[in-house]
């Protein structure tokens, strides 16, 4: 399987998002296409990160990545790990908001 993206997070995991997934979401969330580079940032240097108190995910979130009507939100990554380690991008977005109910593991405002 080819990846478009192989990075380690700010907690050491190792996360990986596979080409057929980021084409699979580009149709649903367009707006993300010019911000495919920045995915490794909010990974490595998010503002905030929740663990799901629903399901364990951990959700990271980056302001300052959208430009234009993006620019106030976070960009929104939902990552998942599997018992073996394995972790891969669920999902992304832009959100106005840190909306997650669970634990904060981090939160390091901007600026």
């Amino acid at each position: 399987m080819g990846y478009e993206l192989d990075v380690t997070d700010c907690f050491g995991h190792r996360v990986r998002l596979d080409h057929v997934n980021w084409e699979r979401h580009l149709p649903r969330h367009a707006e993300l296409a010019p911000y495919h580079g920045q995915i490794p940032l909010v990974l490595r240097e998010p503002h905030a990160v929740v663990q799901s108190a629903a399901d364990g995910a951990l959700h990271f979130y980056r302001l300052g990545i959208g430009e234009g009507m993006y620019q106030p939100l976070y960009l929104h990554i939902i990552v998942d790990c599997a018992p073996t380690g394995d972790c891969w991008v669920k999902t992304c977005y832009f959100t106005g908001a840190i909306d997650v109910d669970g634990e904060v593991l981090r939160f390091q405002p901007p600026g």
